[in-house]
């Protein structure tokens, strides 16, 4: 329902009605899948070096991928609901394993850094085939697989980015090298925070 709701209020012009009962539609569904199983756990200010490394190792090794760190964000906080970012995690490197499923080098490549002084970036970058061209405009805003069914992981994904405040994206893709996602999330405050 988020998904169709985002979809429509795109197309609309701004300051329309439609786009107004599209945005309200949205609102309702978000509070309808607030009621998911990490629903009740408060966002926490976490180390995203330290959290990545932790999660992804035993996530990548589940799935036979080499996985190399580019760590440049030692410092850096970000506040998420941590559940619920372990499970944006463990579908993007669902996805990165399937989509190498035939390469010889199966590698998942993690960087961060720190951009403008007050975002981090996180690139997930895999060995794969790459996105086809038709289906990388739209790979956020509709279900895309190759599978025949199903498809909702990375709309999924987008939500969950969305709601934790922080934006994911596709990075234009250079011949020769797999698919590379763009994740960023806002540098968190120690203030008032727990930290993982």
């Amino acid at each position: 329902i988020r998904n169709w709701a985002y979809m429509l209020r795109d197309q609309l012009e701004e300051g329309s009605e439609l786009r107004e009962y599209a945005k309200k539609i949205e609102a309702s569904a978000s509070v309808l899948s607030s009621t998911g199983p990490w629903s009740d756990q408060p966002h926490q200010v976490i180390k995203i070096d330290l959290f990545l490394e932790r999660n992804l190792k035993s996530l990548a090794t589940q799935r036979d991928l080499t996985i190399e760190f580019q760590f440049s964000a030692p410092e850096a906080y970000i506040r998420v609901n941590p559940t619920e970012f372990h499970h944006v995690l463990r579908q993007l490197v669902r996805n990165a394993s399937r989509a190498m499923g035939s390469s010889k080098v199966k590698k998942l490549t993690v960087t961060t850094l720190v951009t403008d002084g007050s975002l981090v970036e996180i690139l997930f970058q895999d060995s794969g085939p790459g996105i086809n061209k038709d289906v990388q405009l739209s790979i956020f805003q509709r279900p895309v697989t190759t599978k025949g069914r199903g498809g909702y992981g990375l709309l999924l994904v987008r939500q969950m980015i969305e709601d934790m405040h922080g934006q994911i994206s596709l990075v234009p893709q250079r011949k020769g090298q797999g698919a590379t996602f763009s994740i960023r999330f806002p540098i968190a405050s120690l203030m008032g925070g727990e930290v993982e």
